[in-house]
């Protein structure tokens, strides 16, 4: 079934986690060194990328670490 514009808001908080994991592979960032500066474990980490729980500052922490500009940011996050 495709995605309809109607589920965009539904689908993009699903895929944050996913586009983070993506992100993290093609800047070399290992889940273990993000947990690290996130303050928790890397079994904490991977939870909270697979069930996107994230807060906001577990967000600033992670687009900083990740190195991403203001652009990325904004589609990455964008509904």
């Amino acid at each position: 079934m495709p995605r309809i514009k109607e589920l965009r808001p539904q689908y993009m908080v699903r895929d944050i986690g996913s586009n983070i994991v993506g992100l993290m592979f093609r800047k070399g960032i290992t889940q273990t060194k993000l947990a690290s500066e996130l303050g928790i474990t890397q079994g904490g980490l991977h939870y909270k990328l697979m069930n996107n729980a994230f807060t906001y500052k577990d967000l600033i922490i992670i687009f900083s670490q990740l190195g991403l500009t203001d652009e990325e940011i904004l589609r990455l996050m964008k509904l």
